[in-house]
This record gives structure tokens, sequence and C-alpha cells, in this order.
């Protein structure tokens, strides 16, 4: 059996690796979905926004979207956090009805993902612009 001594330079070596750990980037995964591509005026649809990052993160999700938009919400947004030791995965529900025909962009603002790094904390958008839901009408045809 051999011991391994400890030496400056076994030590120089294990701080540098430690350095190269702490200091990879945090990876934050967001994913959005949507109940219905399709919805009639004034149905009910919900759109999901699932983030997941690292365990010391915050997570700030948007509120529900404009009152004075053709896309509202029917229900306070709800957040769910599933139980997870080496990340912070959580899904935000917002159940929304769109008033007016066509493609309607779904005016949700960004969500907000803090991390704790060395110099502070550090905060970053991800950025829900491109949500839309069609919208057809009930009524006949002319």
């Amino acid at each position: 059996m051999s011991v391994v001594k400890p030496t400056p330079l076994l030590a120089l070596l294990a701080c540098c690796a430690m350095t190269a750990v702490a200091q990879q980037p945090v990876r934050v995964q967001a994913g959005v979905s949507i109940s219905r591509d399709t919805v009639t005026v004034g149905e009910p649809f919900e759109v999901r926004i699932r983030v997941r990052a690292p365990a010391n993160a915050r997570i700030t999700f948007p509120e529900n979207p404009d009152t004075t938009g053709t896309v509202q919400a029917r229900d306070p947004r709800t957040i769910v956090t599933s139980d997870s030791v080496q990340s912070l995965d959580q899904t935000a529900t917002y159940r929304l009805a769109a008033w007016d025909v066509g493609m309607q962009p779904v005016r949700i603002g960004n969500v907000t993902v803090a991390t704790l790094t060395a110099s502070g904390e550090n905060e970053r958008p991800v950025n829900l612009a491109s949500v839309q839901v069609f919208v057809r009408t009930v009524l006949p045809a002319d």
C-alpha cells in the first residue's frame, strides 16, 4: 500500500481543480408549453413555463398578462416547485383566454433567474416573446 504525501504541487493542483469547478457556467433550462395551439374566442387555455436552475438560484416568474391586451388571465398564476436536491425546478401555470381572432401573442413578461456567484448575484432573463395562440371565430361565415 502506498501513501501519497501532501506536497505544495499537489495542493496547488487541488486548488486549481476546485476553482475550475466553481467557475463553470451555471446551466439554466427553460421551456414553454401551451395546452392548445388553437382556441375559440373566450375559451380558456393554459400556458406552462418550466425553469430548471441550480439549487441556490431564485426564479421570478412574471405576473399575469395585462388586462388591456387581447389575451387576458382568467385565474391567478400558480407556481409549483418540484422536489430536487441538485436543482431548483419550478413550473408556472397561467390560465388565459383570448378575446380577438387570428394569431395572438401571449404577452407574459420574461422570467428572471438569479444565481449567486463569487462576485454577487447574477440575474439573467429568460425571453418568452414568441408565445402565441391562434384564435378562431365562433361566428358563422358571411
